[in-house]
C-alpha cells in the first residue's frame, strides 16, 4: 500500500493539473456550507428548508461527478470513462445526503450543547461519505452501500478517521467559504465604496480560488485513498463480487 505522504502528493499533482475540478470542488463546497447552515430545527418549517433540500439534491452529482472523473484519471479505463449508471447513483446519493441532514437536524434538537451534535454530526457525516465512495466508486447500490460502510468501521478504522478528518477540513472550508467570502458580498453590498475596490475583490477571487483548489485536494485524497485501501482490481466484475461481502473489506 502506498505511503500517506505518497497519496498526499498523488492527490496535489491530480488537482494542480485539473483546473475543472476546482469549479466542481467549490460547488460542492457551497452545497455543504448551505446543508451546515440550513439543517437547523428552526428552520424546518420556514422558506429557508427549500435551501437545505436543494443544497442536498445538488450535492450528490456534483460529488459523484468529481469522484469518478479523479477514478477515471487515476484508472484510465473504458469501463471508468463510461461512467454508468450516474443519474441512478445521483439519485441514492441525494438520499444518503438528505438522511445525513435529517440526522444533524435531529442531533440539534436532541443534543442543544454544541459538542455533542458536533460528534453525531461526524459520525453521520463519515459514514454517508463511506456510503458515498461505494456508490460512486464501486458500482453499489444504497442498501450495500450503507452496510460496507457500517463495515468499514470495524476492518479500516483509518480509512474512518481520515474520512472524519477531511470532513473536519472541508467543515472549516465551509465556514470560511460562509464567513469571508459571502459575508463579505454581502457587506459590499451594503457599503458602495467597498464594492468599487478592486483591493477587496482580487482578495476575495483569490480566496474563493484557494478554497477551490484545497477542496480539489481533498477530494482527490479521499477518492485515491479509498481505492488504495480497497486494492481495486482491473476486472470491475471481480472486484464488485468481492466487496460485495462485507467481511472481506480492509482484508489483507
Amino acid at each position: 500500500m502506498l505511503k500517506l505522504s505518497q497519496i498526499v502528493r498523488q492527490a496535489v499533482f491530480f488537482a494542480s493539473r485539473q483546473p475543472r475540478w476546482w469549479l466542481l470542488a467549490l460547488f460542492q463546497s457551497a452545497a455543504f456550507s448551505v446543508i451546515g447552515q440550513f439543517a437547523r430545527p428552526k428552520l424546518l418549517g420556514s422558506p429557508y428548508a427549500v435551501f437545505l433540500v436543494l443544497a442536498g439534491i445538488i450535492l450528490s452529482p456534483i460529488t459523484i461527478w468529481l469522484w469518478r472523473e479523479i477514478e477515471a484519471d487515476k484508472n484510465p479505463s473504458p469501463e471508468a470513462k463510461r461512467k454508468p449508471y450516474f443519474f441512478v447513483q445521483s439519485f441514492e446519493g441525494g438520499v444518503v445526503v438528505l438522511a445525513t441532514a435529517a440526522i444533524i437536524i435531529l442531533a440539534r434538537l436532541v443534543f442543544p450543547f454544541w459538542p455533542l451534535h458536533t460528534l453525531v454530526f461526524a459520525l453521520a457525516a463519515s459514514t454517508a461519505g463511506l456510503a458515498l465512495l461505494y456508490i460512486a466508486l464501486t458500482g453499489h447500490t444504497l442498501a450495500p452501500a450503507f452496510k460496507l460502510a457500517l463495515d468499514t468501521w470495524n476492518k479500516k478504522l483509518s480509512l474512518v478517521a481520515m474520512a472524519t478528518l477531511v470532513l473536519i477540513l472541508a467543515h472549516a472550508i465551509s465556514f470560511i467559504l460562509v464567513h469571508e467570502v459571502w459575508g463579505n458580498v454581502h457587506i459590499f453590498r451594503e457599503f458602495s465604496v467597498l464594492g468599487h475596490s478592486a483591493t477587496i475583490w482580487i482578495l476575495l477571487t483569490g480566496l474563493t480560488l484557494a478554497i477551490a483548489y484545497f477542496s480539489a485536494i481533498l477530494n482527490c485524497f479521499v477518492v485515491l485513498l479509498f481505492l488504495e485501501i480497497i486494492n481495486r482490481k482491473k476486472d470491475p466484475e471481480a472486484e464488485k463480487t468481492k466487496l460485495a461481502e462485507p467481511v472481506r473489506v480492509g482484508a489483507t
